[in-house]
């Protein structure tokens, strides 16, 4: 007779310990069953004493309370251990982004902020220049529109860029993946 063979007829007494005596570690719960009825550790022995102790039920039920009080202190601490993991990430992506508005490197924390000034600025030097422009002599007013337009295409390209950047970098230091409306527009499941 082996673990397996003993399992239902333990079940049938304490269900938690006749399943873990089924199971892989099925020799170390029939020591426990064991020990707790006073026999010797074999399936033979601890199937004899389950036909014969009129008390091996009352036994088994003690056995099978003090098991689950395991279980759920071993998954208390499990849990312990994964909120304190997740705790830990997240205060590690806290410093992360403390750290980088912290920046005290003037070009990488304000490159970006130039281009945007630099657009500004540009945007009102153009329309001074318009001004002038048209002034001075109206019939050059369709070449430097096309300048003008070729100016704000360009700029507003590159601080659309810089900001999206900014955006995903944001984004990716608090653990979250950007969305575009490119990716929206793959990833979507089709209809059937």
């Amino acid at each position: 007779m082996n673990w397996t063979n003993i399992a239902n007829t333990v079940a049938s007494m304490a269900p938690t310990v006749g399943q873990a005596l089924a199971g892989p570690a099925g020799h170390l719960v029939g020591q426990a069953v064991s020990r707790i009825l006073g026999v010797e550790n074999t399936p033979d022995a601890i199937h004899e004493a389950l036909k014969t102790d009129p008390a091996a039920a009352v036994k088994l039920a003690e056995l099978e309370t003090q098991l689950k009080q395991s279980t759920l202190e071993h998954d208390t601490r499990r849990q312990e251990i994964e909120h304190g993991a997740r705790t830990d990430q997240l205060k590690s992506i806290n410093t992360t982004m403390q750290s980088e508005l912290s920046s005290t490197d003037g070009f990488k924390s304000r490159w970006r902020s130039a281009i945007g000034w630099t657009m500004a600025l540009s945007f009102g030097w153009i329309s001074v220049m318009l001004g002038v422009a048209i002034i001075l002599d109206p019939s050059q007013l369709a070449e430097v529109m096309d300048g003008i337009v070729m100016l704000i295409v360009s700029m507003g390209a590159v601080l659309g860029v810089n900001i999206r950047q900014v955006s995903v970098e944001r984004m990716a230091s608090m653990g979250q993946r950007p969305h575009s409306l490119m990716s929206s527009i793959l990833t979507r499941p089709r209809a059937g």
